[in-house]
């Protein structure tokens, strides 16, 4: 994403981009970039926050911990501004964290990353999603990573958009 919108999207550098991150993700993240495009990130601005919760540019921000393999650091973002709240689940199956939190989303991002017959704590599913959905009607949630390769959608409540590349949503 980062080289995508210098590269291509924004290549006069006109929507100056700030990346905020725990401590020690200006490293990690600069390191994974400069393999593809060596010195291609020195113009960002990088805002580190060294707690788990936090302010940043009028958004309230909480870190909190989700269901994936632990090497990964899973995590997702509760954020909220002017009583609007966005979840971002992450890399996520589910777990007592999203369960806690759907109910007070208005709109929560989720990953659909594999089909109902595999078996993974891992990965939301759709009937997975399907359910949660269900539980939480006011919510609204934005499913993202669909596992079919054929760009097939599944069975969903109205409440649940399986977005696409390119789609764009507005505050």
């Amino acid at each position: 994403m980062l080289l995508e919108r210098k590269w291509i999207s924004d290549r006069d550098g006109e929507r100056k981009l700030t990346i905020h991150s725990l401590a020690g993700g200006n490293e990690k993240l600069s390191h994974l970039c400069e393999q593809a495009y060596p010195e291609s990130l020195g113009d960002l601005d990088w805002v580190s926050h060294n707690h788990e919760h936090g302010v940043a540019q009028g958004w309230k921000f909480e870190r909190f911990e989700v269901c994936h393999n632990p090497i990964t650091e899973p995590h997702g973002y509760r954020f909220e501004k002017d009583g609007f709240i966005l979840v971002h689940c992450g890399d996520s199956g589910p777990c007592e964290n999203i369960e806690h939190l759907a109910p007070q989303a208005d709109v929560m991002i989720i990953e659909l990353g594999i089909p109902d017959y595999v078996d993974s704590p891992y990965h939301y599913t759709p009937s997975r999603l399907r359910d949660l959905a269900l539980r939480n009607p006011d919510t609204i949630f934005l499913a993202t990573h669909n596992f079919s390769e054929s760009g097939d959608k599944s069975e969903q409540p109205d409440n649940v958009i399986e977005v696409e590349d390119g789609d764009v949503f507005t505050y």
